[in-house]
């Protein structure tokens, strides 16, 4: 009895060596088809951590587990920001997708520039509220191919009106402002709880660790944090439909991803 219950152990645990090997060898996105030399995708956070990096010239670069000719170029995430710390150049945030968090850097002059050019629609929208009222616009107004909002945006320029302007055309005026400035997100601050929607190159961080140069060991992997440095012009504030529809893009492409060819 004690000998065949060895037995079953030793098989056992030949199974379970041999299922590890089998684990090793798998492919991470067996769905995933190559596109080129970088590879753009729409991730999930927690996937982020599950990459292979490795040095490619000067730069760090990343693939899929056992699929080390699909590298990775600029990831898109979309999440929610938990943690804002405002530094000298840059914004470090932390962001939280429901499935992990990770740290992005915005830089400050990025934000300067979307602000400036709040300002700029702001102005040309003031303008185009005058012309309308020495046009009388409103009377020649096609309401039948463009019918006439019954409420204004939940966002509202600072914009003052003639008292002949009708309601309703305001109305029409400030929702082509508020579609022209991202639902009244562009150039807004940054706040906590926003939805925002990145896309940007993933950098990994080894704190008080010497940064290798040549290779990276399974021991710098075990001390090094990624984080995502946004692309110029790639990060942006989003509300919360425009959240829910971008995740739900996402996991049908990780479903992709995953998918085993049958």
């Amino acid at each position: 009895m004690y000998k065949s219950c060895q037995i079953m152990n030793t098989s056992s645990d030949d199974e379970h060596y041999e299922y590890q090997k089998y684990l090793y060898r798998k492919k991470e996105w067996p769905g995933y088809k190559k596109v080129g030399k970088f590879n753009d995708v729409a991730i999930l956070i927690q996937e982020i951590y599950r990459l292979i990096p490795f040095i490619h010239g000067s730069f760090y670069k990343f693939h899929p587990l056992n699929m080390p000719y699909i590298m990775v170029g600029q990831i898109e995430i979309v999440g929610i920001i938990i943690k804002v710390i405002k530094k000298k150049m840059c914004y470090d945030l932390i962001v939280n997708d429901g499935t992990g968090a990770i740290t992005v850097i915005k830089k400050i002059h990025n934000l300067e520039s979307e602000q400036n050019e709040r300002k700029r629609i702001d102005e040309k929208h003031k303008r185009l509220a005058k012309a309308a009222f020495l046009g009388k616009k409103w009377q020649r107004h096609d309401s039948m191919t463009e019918p006439l909002p019954i409420r204004f945006p939940k966002v509202r320029p600072d914009i003052e009106y003639d008292s002949e302007i009708p309601l309703r055309y305001r109305a029409y005026l400030e929702h082509k402002w508020y579609e022209e400035v991202n639902h009244g997100l562009l150039g807004k601050p940054i706040e906590l709880y926003d939805y925002v929607h990145v896309k940007g190159f993933i950098q990994l961080n080894f704190e008080q660790y010497p940064a290798p140069e040549k290779e990276i060991s399974f021991e710098d992997i075990c001390v090094a944090n990624p984080y995502i440095v946004a692309s110029r012009g790639n990060f942006e504030l989003i509300n919360e439909y425009d959240y829910n529809k971008k995740m739900l893009e996402i996991m049908n492409n990780v479903k992709k991803r995953y998918k085993r060819p049958e």
